[in-house]
């Protein structure tokens, strides 16, 4: 049996900035369990795919958004209308852990800013800049850098 889960929410705490929340857990029981992955530029931002695994795993993201440029016209040849420019920051942590709940569960977790250019029902071109940490109080001493394209949750 798996069970998968996923709440997203949204809200304007402030004019121009989105607070946009994503909670995920997976869980697989019984014999033919199968195992989860996270990892990756979309599911545990700065680590490599796969990077974390489990029977059950959970993730939460956080992330505020605004605005740096919209509304830019190009005039020559012809009217046309740049996409908006936004920047985000951060903050992931993913847990994974087997059956045998006798160990601590695995965690890893991200913070990070990030460029982008699009989104709503159009993808994004993003650049994050993420910074990796086992436990929230070291950090890697470089951020990593990623580029996608794809959407925003």
């Amino acid at each position: 049996m798996t069970i998968i889960s996923e709440m997203r929410h949204y809200e304007m705490p402030i004019p121009l900035l989105v607070s946009a929340t994503r909670v995920q857990t997976q869980s697989s029981l019984g014999a033919d369990a199968q195992r989860f992955y996270l990892g990756g530029r979309s599911a545990l931002r700065g680590y490599n795919r796969r990077e974390l695994s489990g029977l059950h795993t959970a993730l939460i993201q956080q992330e505020f958004r605004m605005p740096l440029l919209r509304g830019l016209v190009m005039a020559l040849p012809a009217p046309w209308m740049f996409p908006p420019v936004s920047a985000a920051a951060f903050s992931d942590v993913a847990w994974g852990w087997d059956e045998n709940l006798t160990q601590r569960p695995r965690r890893l977790g991200s913070v990070g800013t990030g460029v982008f250019i699009g989104g709503g029902y159009f993808p994004v071109f993003r650049w994050n800049f993420v910074w990796v940490t086992p436990d929230f109080k070291t950090y890697a001493r470089r951020p990593r850098t990623e580029f996608l394209i794809g959407f925003n949750y």
